[in-house]
């Protein structure tokens, strides 16, 4: 095992083989992961609608104030088939991010296409409806500890960021 490169550019901090790394995108399989460990327990079915979980998407629109042929369902939020819009990073809790979620209108009939989207924060609030338990401490207890992934979480302890490699990407003139 071993490190190459900068963790932090502006101080020149070396990479170290103990180095964490923000991993947003695997939050995806993780959350898939979780309903179907629900799913195996016959605590939900990925078939079931998001409304018989979230009442508060019973009556959601399409963007011309339609109603949708039919109700989105758990596989259409693990699956980005939804037609919810808009991005899964939210500033409030993942109940707050999901109650704005269905005041919003969708932008396609659910299960018609594929568009990445927010569907993976309705899933993961199901999870919590579900395992009566926030989703953090759900993933930590049924997947994170069992599989020993001691340093994976969404909250990381300050000895912890003191480890976490900068972020870097290009800008629009492919300047750092």
């Amino acid at each position: 095992l071993g490190a190459v490169g900068l963790a932090d550019i502006e101080s020149s901090k070396q990479m170290q083989s103990y180095r964490m790394f923000s991993i947003a995108s695997m939050t995806k399989p993780v959350t898939a992961t979780a309903v179907m460990i629900l799913q195996d327990e016959g605590k939900l079915s990925v078939d079931d609608k998001i409304s018989k979980y979230l009442p508060e998407f019973k009556n959601v629109k399409m963007k011309d104030g339609s109603d949708p042929e039919r109700e989105i369902t758990i596989r259409d939020a693990i699956t980005h088939t939804s037609g919810l819009v808009g991005n899964q990073v939210f500033a409030s809790s993942l109940k707050e991010s999901v109650d704005q979620l269905a005041k919003n209108p969708l932008r396609f009939q659910p299960g018609t296409r594929w568009q990445y989207s927010p569907g993976l924060n309705v899933a993961g609030r199901i999870v919590e409806i579900v395992a009566k338990k926030p989703f953090h401490v759900f993933v930590q207890e049924r997947i994170f500890a069992p599989l020993k992934m001691n340093n994976t979480t969404f909250f990381p302890t300050e000895k912890q960021q003191a480890r976490i490699a900068g972020l870097y990407r290009l800008d629009d003139k492919k300047k750092l």
